[in-house]
């Protein structure tokens, strides 16, 4: 009996031991389960903390792109609105225009033309001899052509005529003497001057002064065209009329070509000055035909934006006459596009070679 009761009194110990066991594992499962939720909750706060702080940089980030974003589309707006409002006038200026009496008074004549000055806003010429069936027959292949009247012009009474659009007569005052032209929304002022001849409008400082203030007021670009003498210091009188206020120079008369020059004025700006730009219309002579771009802004600054030289010379085809443009048929030749021979080549070759020289003296 004795030995019944005390292994009763061991088995109850140990279930008693056995349960407590138990109880203890539960209890420690329950810390660590807390532990861990605990770490994971203070986990989740410290990275959301962390992404709190990158959420901030990422949205600093965002907010400093969209301001670049509307800074650029803001730009682009005003680079719009520079568009409409800032122009870009493409100037062509050839040679004296002789009326060359070897050339038939034909409709068939230049042809080319049209096409040489398709882009060009403004074409600014010197007639230096007048043949009015002539004359009529090139300003019909041209657009938009403006002309200085040489001496011999004048003395027939058709300089400074609106009918033939010309400009250089010599006038009383500087409402008469200056011609203007609307290109693009501009106001575009032609000047006239020879330093020899008391028929066209005379070269002074006294008058270009007169003339350049008369037509600031009015205009927002002033060109002029001068008939030069060949003891004048050409230099001197272009710069004289750059610090006045005139933006591009051409120079007449003489037949043979000179180079070209840009010069600043006093407001830093790049003027044109081409000393002599022969003569257009000589039979199988290289001449040459200027493209000036001339950026006129809003505030009615402007200035020199690119100046581009072209050879061309006047060529008899199937008994009329045409201008070649020489770089053209250059280019044809080289992409198998012209049926000219390898001589014909190689004497477009050279003309192109003679203008170059010309420029870069």
């Amino acid at each position: 009996m004795s030995n019944r009761r005390n292994r009763s009194q061991r088995n109850r110990k140990h279930k008693v031991n056995l349960d407590f066991m138990t109880n203890e594992k539960f209890w420690m499962i329950v810390c660590l389960l807390l532990i861990l939720i605990a770490l994971f909750f203070f986990g989740y706060k410290a990275i959301n903390r962390i992404d709190n702080k990158n959420s901030e940089k990422e949205k600093e980030e965002i907010d400093k792109q969209v301001n670049n974003l509307y800074s650029s589309v803001i730009n682009s707006m005003d680079e719009v609105d520079n568009y409409k409002t800032d122009k870009l006038i493409r100037l062509s200026a050839i040679g004296n225009i002789l009326c060359n009496k070897d050339i038939k008074r034909t409709k068939d004549n230049y042809n080319s033309m049209k096409q040489l000055c398709k882009d060009s806003d403004l074409i600014v010429t010197n007639l230096k001899n007048m043949d009015f069936v002539y004359y009529s027959i090139f300003r019909e292949k041209t657009l938009n052509l403006r002309t200085m009247a040489s001496y011999s012009v004048i003395d027939n009474m058709i300089g400074g005529d609106p009918t033939y659009e010309m400009f250089g007569a010599n006038k009383e005052n500087a409402e008469g003497r200056i011609s203007t032209v609307f290109v693009k929304n501009t106001n575009i002022a032609l000047l006239g001057y020879s330093t020899s001849d008391d028929n066209m409008n005379r070269y002074s400082e006294e008058r270009v002064n007169e003339d350049v203030e008369y037509a600031k007021q009015s205009t927002e670009l002033i060109i002029a065209a001068i008939n030069w003498n060949s003891n004048d210091n050409k230099k001197e009188i272009a710069n004289n009329l750059i610090n006045k206020g005139v933006k591009v120079i051409l120079g007449y008369d003489s037949d043979s070509i000179e180079s070209y020059e840009l010069i600043k004025n006093s407001d830093g700006e790049d003027c044109f000055v081409g000393y002599s730009m022969g003569n257009f219309d000589s039979i199988n002579s290289t001449e040459l035909m200027f493209n000036i771009q001339i950026f006129v802004g809003k505030n009615t600054k402007s200035n020199i934006h690119k100046v581009e030289y072209k050879p061309i010379y006047l060529k008899e085809i199937d008994s009329n006459y045409d201008v070649i443009d020489v770089e053209e048929k250059i280019k044809e030749y080289e992409d198998n596009k012209s049926e000219i021979s390898e001589n014909e080549y190689n004497s477009l070759l050279k003309r192109r070679k003679e203008i170059e020289n010309k420029m870069n003296n």
